[in-house]
């Protein structure tokens, strides 16, 4: 139940992994899942600190033997699950899984090869392609770019891009509205440094924002960040033509569409992190917890620690199909 996240987003997984044909699985794959069975794998998932992701044949046809997917895992451990039905429906099917603790040595790479045996489809993994088995050069998978390289592309660059011309308009504007955006921009700064920095921080220690604190600061910032963009391009559209005439044009025309990327880009992954489960707090074997509910294709619970109204544990103690609180204990908080 703990990989509730793992399944919601290995739909985006599906384009987000590196999946490609043969041992070249993509310059930046660490870690290469290769077929040597018969089994019908139909979806390859992987799970690990930070970051999850789930790939499959387009038209989710099994793999065949020597097929390869790749992926680019952020911190290990990591755990490769194997299913024999699509990403949309794995909440049964799994037919194998395989944990890996360290990252590969530099230079090397993790091939996660699936056998046959007697008592079922088993994982194993090495630093070489596995011997014996035929690299699939056509057909069968199909290749997207990896999720880091899409967040730099539609969301890390476009905000680079933004940030510079808003810096340059604070130059430009009178002391009004300079003091207006040069507000907004560093409000933007703050919040994204307590969400974001203070997500990471937290993780450090084995906590998690809790979903109201979390969701609630993904709206201000994505409220913030709308209105300094929107009054950044509307702003360097003033002067930017005049001073640089046809280079200001293209300017202005390229911060807009690095505002819509950025906002787009934002509302979907940017929503779906932030989502966070239904919470209660309540006394959990006489011990006060918060009890999350998370609803992917039926619902699910699990219980965290208390730490206060604004942060919990990060990783569940218990989980199961029916509310775990003790009884009467539980409410709203």
């Amino acid at each position: 139940m703990k990989r509730f996240l793992t399944l919601c987003l290995m739909i985006l997984g599906v384009f987000w992994a590196l999946p490609g044909c043969g041992q070249e699985n993509g310059a930046q794959a660490d870690l290469v899942f290769v077929n040597d069975s018969d089994a019908a794998i139909v979806t390859v998932a992987v799970d690990f600190q930070g970051g999850n992701g789930g790939t499959q044949n387009a038209d989710s046809s099994p793999l065949r033997r020597g097929e390869s997917f790749g992926f680019e895992i952020g911190e290990y451990p990591v755990t490769v699950y194997v299913y024999d039905k699509p990403v949309y429906d794995i909440e049964e099917g799994e037919l194998a899984r395989l944990t890996i603790q360290k990252a590969p040595q530099s230079g090397e790479r993790w091939y996660v090869t699936a056998r046959d045996r007697a008592d079922g489809l088993v994982l194993t993994a090495d630093t070489r392609w596995p011997e014996g088995v035929p690299e699939v050069t056509e057909g069968g998978g199909f290749w997207a770019p990896s999720g880091t390289q899409i967040l730099v592309v539609f969301l890390v660059l476009p905000l680079l891009v933004l940030a510079a011309v808003c810096v340059a308009t604070l130059d430009k504007l009178e002391p009004r509205r300079r003091r207006g955006l040069f507000a907004l921009f560093f409000v933007l700064l703050g919040l994204a440094a307590v969400l974001l920095g203070g997500a990471w921080a937290l993780d450090q220690y084995g906590l998690a924002w809790r979903t109201w604190i979390q969701e609630a600061m993904s709206g201000a910032l994505w409220v913030v960040g709308l209105t300094t963009g929107t009054l950044t391009v509307a702003y360097g559209r003033r002067w930017l033509p005049e001073r640089h005439k046809a280079a200001g044009k293209a300017v202005v025309v390229l911060s807009g569409l690095c505002l819509a990327s950025a906002m787009l880009f934002g509302t979907v992954a940017g929503g779906l992190w932030c989502l966070g489960p239904g919470e209660t707090v309540g006394d959990y074997q006489g011990r006060k917890a918060v009890q999350g509910a998370w609803t992917w294709m039926e619902t699910s619970y699990c219980v965290y620690e208390y730490h206060g109204p604004l942060v919990r544990g990060a990783e569940p103690i218990a989980w199961g199909v029916a509310p775990l609180l003790d009884g009467a204990s539980a409410g709203a908080g």
